[in-house]
Formats: structure tokens, sequence, C-alpha cells
């Protein structure tokens, strides 16, 4: 009697240890399950998540990855476009100034008439703050030169695909920006922010250039 309840306790105990061994692995894959998923979710979050509220203007290129890309350059105007905070960057008396639209003092820009924009690198970061690269790099009307018409209209260049632009964005997915005026008609317009002091980082500015023999005039190139 007393071997039989022995192997009926123990019987009983190898079940209970088998079910429990059994409850840990599917606890240990539910909790395995949930850290993928939110690991996922956060990726995704990341990737795109920053898109959710992204507004291209009207004049705007088309390009892949547009909730990365937060910055244009207009190299005739030498200004930025901040596309997540929707405002232009521009330069006045010495600052960086932020509004949604550029003042009077751009009148003269057509955003109707195909603007060249470059699409930034979307690992940049304030790119106005490094001013000198981009006007060095990007300098008004370049583009009429450098690149080759090929029977097409260019509308800009696109640095994280390195390659030329032909089309505006007409992609849905976005929310396109009403076609409202990029430049107040009232003399001041409302800043966004606070202005940011212009640094340079280049070469000396506003002393003499040094006159190099490739400069000199053709009959007095020997004479130096």
């Amino acid at each position: 009697m007393k071997n039989l309840k022995s192997q009926i306790k123990q019987g009983i105990i190898k079940r209970f240890n088998k079910g429990n061994k059994l409850f840990k692995i599917i606890a240990s894959s539910f909790i395995l399950l949930i850290t993928i998923s939110a690991s996922t979710t956060s990726t995704a979050q990341v990737s795109v998540g920053v898109g959710v509220n992204i507004r291209l203007p009207f004049w705007a290129p088309t390009y892949a990855n547009v909730d990365r890309v937060r910055y244009y350059y207009l190299p005739d105007i030498e200004c930025y476009f901040d596309v997540w905070n929707q405002e232009f960057v521009y330069l006045q008396d010495g600052n960086w100034m932020f509004a949604s639209q550029l003042p009077q003092s751009y009148a003269g820009y057509d955003f109707n008439a195909n603007p060249f924009v470059v699409v930034l690198d979307w690992n940049v970061h304030e790119p106005w703050m490094h001013f000198h690269y981009y006007v060095a790099h990007y300098p008004k009307f370049y583009y009429r030169t450098v690149y080759k018409n090929e029977g097409r209209a260019f509308v800009g260049f696109n640095e994280n695909e390195r390659g030329i632009v032909y089309e505006r964005n007409k992609d849905a997915k976005y929310k396109m920006e009403t076609r409202r005026e990029p430049i107040s008609r009232e003399q001041r317009v409302e800043q966004t922010r606070p202005a940011q002091q212009m640094k340079y980082y280049g070469n000396t500015v506003g002393q003499p250039v040094k006159v190099e023999k490739q400069m000199l005039r053709p009959g007095e190139r020997g004479r130096r």
C-alpha cells in the first residue's frame, strides 16, 4: 500500500515538473515574442514615425525617403527650408532668421518658375551653421552649366541619391502644402523661433585676393 502511494506521489510530481517545464517554455516564448514585437515596432517608429505629419511644399522635388530628409537648400537665394518645421532659414544682418515665409527682399524669386532645390543629406543637422560648405559646393545658378539638360528640365539635386531630380513631388502619401505664397507681401515677417548668429568657418574673408599667374592678363603673365 505504501509503495502504491509512493508511486502515485512520484507520478504526480513528475507530471507537475513536466507541466512546470512546459509552462516555463511557453512563458519564455511569450516574453521573447513580445520583445521582438516591441523591437520591430520601435524600429518602425524610428524609420517612418517622423513622416506622419510631413507636409511637402508645392515646389518640392520628388525623392525617396521623404520622412527622413529634413532640409532643402535653395542656392539661387542662399536660403534653407526646414521641411519638418515648415520654415525658411535666411540670412539677415549677420543672423540666421526663421519664418514660415520669406520677407519682401526675396520678392524677385519666383517659386512658381521651377526653382532649383538641393535635397540635403538626411544626416546633416542645421546646415546653415556650415554655410561655407553649401555656398561653395552649390553657388548661385551653378546647375545651368554643370548639369546636362538631356532634353528635360531639372528641378533639383538629391545628395542622398547623388543624382539630378527632374520632377516635382506629387506623392499622395504625404500632405501637400496648400499653394500659399512663400514670400510675404508684408515688409516684416513673423519669426518662428529666435535668430541664430551666423558663424563662418571658411577661409579668411575681407582680405585682398592674392593674384596668381593664371589670373593675370595674357600679356603680363611672363613678367612676374
